[in-house]
């Protein structure tokens, strides 16, 4: 018996020429591994990640939760890690358009998400899509404020003895100013993370541009 799509009888009402998504290496890689991933454990994933998502300070899963979804799902934790951010973004940029169902879909086709995964998400949009927008719009902005960003880079040679290698990070010091004073954020990112996290930035300088 075929799956039954869901929203097959909506329009869109916004235009699905321009790409909702940015498709990067890290993305296309994510979306292939999504399609690897089992469906009713996919829809159970998507379900916390679309419940969550409004909440600033709270991720969709605890550390003890990730550790156990890489068992269920069979990937290791950089896996899941980008499978979670990625599934996430989806459902942030579907939620920046107010996405029909449709036009959902047409993007995720287009991203190179499988039948059935394409399924799973548009089930959870159909679902939560009227809760999530509102949740949205009545969440509360942060008072925080970004004072100063400074860094330097890292090199870490590799623990064999025959290679050698060295491992290039970049280490981020952020001062935040919040009601109470300033704190500092140290993070640490690899060539693959800072890439990607040039591509997020990327994407809300264009939303801050289209809002402007």
């Amino acid at each position: 018996m075929a799956t039954e799509e869901p929203g097959t009888g909506e329009t869109g009402t916004s235009s699905t020429a321009e790409p909702l998504f940015k498709l990067t290496k890290r993305f296309q890689a994510s979306i292939a591994l999504i399609n690897t991933l089992d469906n009713t454990k996919l829809h159970a994933v998507l379900t916390r990640i679309i419940q969550k998502l409004h909440l600033r300070d709270e991720d969709a899963f605890t550390g003890e939760e990730q550790t156990q979804l890489t068992g269920v799902l069979g990937l290791d934790e950089r896996q899941l890690d980008t499978v979670l951010d990625v599934s996430a973004y989806i459902f942030e940029q579907a939620a920046y358009i107010q996405a029909t169902t449709v036009q959902l879909k047409i993007h995720l086709e287009r991203a190179g998400l499988s039948k059935e995964k394409n399924i799973a998400f548009l089930r959870v949009w159909e679902s939560a899509r009227p809760t999530l927008i509102e949740n949205l719009k009545n969440r509360t902005i942060v008072p925080r404020t970004l004072k100063d960003v400074s860094w330097q880079l890292h090199l870490q040679l590799s623990q064999s003895s025959l290679a050698r290698v060295k491992t290039p990070s970049a280490i981020f010091q952020l001062e935040v100013a919040h009601e109470s004073g300033t704190e500092k954020v140290r993070m640490e990112l690899d060539h693959d993370d800072l890439f990607a996290f040039y591509d997020r930035l990327n994407i809300i300088q264009k939303q801050l541009d289209d809002l402007s």
